[in-house]
């Protein structure tokens, strides 16, 4: 009865996240380490960039090499940082919308 559970959190890889973002986004994993600069490559390159900076142990100047990247991209994760911190406020602001149009509906079919 004296057995003790250890919880082991499993280790995230950087390919494991450039793998989840290209089959979300569908966009092939070696175009997130091409030199294109289209939205469609853009955008899941800088969220693998923002994830992998988040969740590993990389260093920006690693995350850099890996996506074949020359300049440093701690800019890319301030910029999802701040869109994370926008779309939160945003669904707080649609829930918040949607509250009050529910009470003012309530309030009209009172009148």
């Amino acid at each position: 009865m004296g057995q003790s559970i250890s919880m082991i959190k499993p280790e995230i890889t950087m390919e494991q996240i450039v793998r989840e973002v290209s089959n979300e986004y569908g966009v092939e994993a070696e175009d997130l380490r091409s030199s294109s600069r289209t939205a469609k490559i853009a955008l899941p390159r800088q969220i693998v960039m923002y994830l992998t900076n988040k969740h590993t142990e990389h260093t920006l100047v690693a995350i850099a090499k890996k996506l074949k990247r020359k300049k440093i991209i701690r800019l890319s994760c301030t910029g999802l940082r701040r869109l994370a911190i926008a779309l939160k406020q945003i669904r707080i602001s649609k829930k918040l919308l949607t509250s009050l149009s529910s009470v003012y509906s309530l309030r009209l079919l009172k009148i």
